[in-house]
Order: C-alpha cells, then sequence, then structure tokens
C-alpha cells in the first residue's frame, strides 16, 4: 500500500480529527475515504442531477420571471463551464461542523462573561469583554455563519464591538485559549455560570495572552 504525507494548517488538521472521530475508525480511513469520493465525483453531474435541476429552473424562472435561459441550455447540453456560473452564489463545500459549534461555544462564552460583568457592574470590565467577531479577510467561515446567526436573532444580547461583527485581526487562536479555561471552569459552576466573580473573569481574559507573553 502506498503512502502520502501532507501537510495541514492547524485549524484543518483540528477540524479534519473532529470530523473523522464522528464517522470513522482513524484519520486515515476518513481521508482515505474523502480522496475516493472525491476522486469518483469529480466537477461533472450525473445526467439526472441535470435533469432535475433543469426542470427546477424552468419552474423558477416561470414564477419569477428571472431569466436563466443560459443556465437551463447550458445545463441541457452537458456544458460543463457554462452552467456552472449559474449557480456562484451557491457555496460549494459545506461549512464543517467543528467550526459552528466553536463559534456557538464563543458565543456562550461571552454571554455568560457579559452577564456577569453587567452584575459587578464596572465599565471598564465591560468594555474586555465585549465580543470582537471574527476576521472577515482569513475566518470568514467564522464570520459568515456569525452573520447567519445575527439575521435570526440568536445570541443578540451579546455585545459586540461593531455591527458587522469583523474583528480586522485573526481571532480564533485567542478564543481557543479563552474557551479553554472557561470550559475548564463550567463543572464547577452549575446555575452560577452567569454570576462569574472578578477574579475568574480575569483568568479567561488573561488567556487571550499567548503564553509565550504572559
Amino acid at each position: 500500500m502506498g503512502q502520502i504525507t501532507i501537510t495541514l494548517p492547524d485549524q484543518l488538521e483540528m477540524e479534519t480529527r473532529y470530523a473523522a472521530e464522528r464517522s470513522h475508525a482513524t484519520v486515515s480511513d476518513y481521508v482515505r475515504d474523502a480522496l475516493r469520493n472525491q476522486l469518483k465525483s469529480g466537477q461533472h453531474l450525473p445526467f439526472w442531477d441535470r435533469a432535475l435541476l433543469t426542470r427546477i429552473l424552468q419552474i423558477h424562472e416561470a414564477v419569477t420571471k428571472q431569466d436563466s435561459s443560459d443556465t437551463v441550455e447550458a445545463l441541457q447540453d452537458g456544458y460543463t463551464i457554462s452552467y456552472k456560473t449559474g449557480f456562484q452564489d451557491i457555496r460549494r463545500d459545506e461549512v464543517s461542523e467543528s467550526v459552528t459549534d466553536f463559534v456557538r461555544r464563543v458565543l456562550d462564552m461571552h454571554s455568560f462573561l457579559q452577564a456577569s460583568a453587567d452584575k459587578i457592574g464596572d465599565s471598564e470590565l465591560l468594555k474586555r469583554v465585549t465580543f470582537e467577531g471574527f476576521d472577515g479577510n482569513n475566518e470568514h467561515e467564522y464570520l459568515g455563519y456569525t452573520h447567519f446567526l445575527d439575521k435570526r436573532r440568536q445570541w443578540a444580547y451579546v455585545r459586540g464591538m461593531n455591527p458587522c461583527r469583523n474583528s480586522h485581526a485573526s481571532m480564533v487562536h485567542i478564543y481557543t485559549r479563552m474557551l479553554e479555561k472557561w470550559e475548564a471552569m463550567l463543572p464547577s459552576l452549575g446555575f452560577e455560570a452567569n454570576s462569574l466573580s472578578r477574579e475568574q473573569i480575569e483568568v479567561v481574559l488573561d488567556a487571550r495572552r499567548h503564553p509565550s507573553n504572559q
């Protein structure tokens, strides 16, 4: 059996291991199946998929009066490169569950930090527990899911530094350290998770700094 060694960015490695644990015995099995599926599917649509999409677009065109004739004709005749352009607004790859779960945990953490800071009543502390969002350039999947939740008014009570939730700086590594401290506290907090002491809040906030700078 042949062997290929690949190098992954830290975030992608975390997501791969997370996905593999949920469906496969080993990471190697997961990657092997993912490669097989990719090689098998390629970039082409099977006949019945094209036929179904063609009919759906024709119905959509009749109902909305929006011109989809170019995409319909490309689908009918199998011009792959042309009908792809008709679906450019649809994301090709799904956002992994590890990303969406991470965003929800970060928002939960900030909701409790902010509720606790509100009870303490220190304006400076309140500023420090503001949710900074995610970087629109390098963490767009995290930011996109945050926008998705915002549109549905989920975690709407979490105060952010700006409405667009764009931090303009990488935050995942910072939130990862904060979550480690926060989630380690949770078992002992019970129903008092929204009544953290100033010292407990500081423990979580101190994790923002990289260990080498502490």
